[in-house]
C-alpha cells in the first residue's frame, strides 16, 4: 500500500497545507463546481479500474482490498500511497484522505460534503457510505481546522493523476471515457488545470474566507 508508483510521481512536492484553516475551502459557487467536477471525477475512475488494457489504478501501484462477503455495497477498496504518511482510499461510493499528522478527510461521491476523523481513523471496515456519516464528524469544530486543509490537497493530487493518465494511455482513452459520461464539465487535455485552479481557489479559500464562511 506504501509502495512508490512508478508512474505517478510520488516525489513531486506537495505543497504544505495552512496550519490554521480561517475560513471553508469550499463555499458558494465554488461548491457546485467541486460537485460536478467529483461526480465525472468519480465516473472517470470507475472507467480507469474497467479499462480493457488494464486497471489502471494498478498500473499506478495502488493496492486493492475486496469488500467482505456481508458487506452492502460490493465495491472494492483502492489505496494510494501518495506521499510519506499520506494515502488516499478510493471506493465506488466516496474517497478518504489519511494524513498521519493532519487526519482523516471523507467525501461521499455525491454532492460535497466533507467529513472529518482522526489520524489513523480505522478506514477497514468501510463499505456503506453510511459508514461515513456513522463514524465521521462534520467539520464544524477547530479540531478540524487541520483537516480541512487535506481539500486543496486532494484537488491538486487529481490534476497529478489526471496527467498521469493521459501521459499513461493517451488523451484519446481519457476523451472517450469523458465522451462516455452523460454530463462532461470539462474536455481531457482542460481537466487537470480545472482541479489546479479549484486547488488553488480553495487554498485562497481557506486563508481569507470571511467571517460568515469561517469554521464555527
Amino acid at each position: 500500500m506504501r509502495e512508490r508508483s512508478h508512474v505517478i510521481d510520488l516525489s513531486a512536492p506537495i505543497a504544505p497545507p495552512a496550519l490554521t484553516l480561517k475560513g471553508n475551502p469550499v463555499t458558494g459557487g465554488h461548491r457546485r463546481r467541486v460537485h460536478v467536477l467529483m461526480e465525472q471525477q468519480f465516473w472517470l475512475w470507475g472507467c480507469d479500474v474497467r479499462r480493457a488494457d488494464g486497471n489502471l489504478l494498478m498500473t499506478f501501484s495502488a493496492s486493492k482490498t475486496r469488500p467482505p462477503s456481508d458487506a452492502t455495497c460490493k465495491t472494492s477498496r483502492y489505496d494510494l500511497a501518495i506521499a510519506p504518511g499520506r494515502v488516499i482510499s478510493l471506493w465506488g461510493f466516496g474517497l478518504a484522505v489519511a494524513d498521519d499528522r493532519l487526519g482523516t478527510l471523507v467525501l461521499p461521491r455525491y454532492g460535497f460534503h466533507p467529513r472529518c476523523g482522526e489520524c489513523g481513523a480505522d478506514l477497514g471496515g468501510c463499505w456503506d457510505p453510511r459508514d461515513f456519516t456513522e463514524r465521521f464528524a462534520h467539520p464544524r469544530t477547530c479540531d478540524h481546522e487541520r483537516t480541512m486543509t487535506l481539500v486543496p490537497e486532494l484537488f491538486a493530487w487529481i490534476a497529478r493523476y489526471e496527467r498521469d493518465v493521459i501521459a499513461t494511455a493517451g488523451i484519446a482513452y481519457r476523451e472517450t471515457t469523458i465522451r462516455a459520461w452523460q454530463r462532461p464539465v470539462e474536455p481531457a487535455i482542460a481537466l487537470p488545470e480545472a482541479w489546479d485552479q479549484l486547488a488553488r481557489e480553495a487554498r485562497h479559500l481557506a486563508r481569507v474566507a470571511p467571517e460568515r464562511d469561517r469554521v464555527a
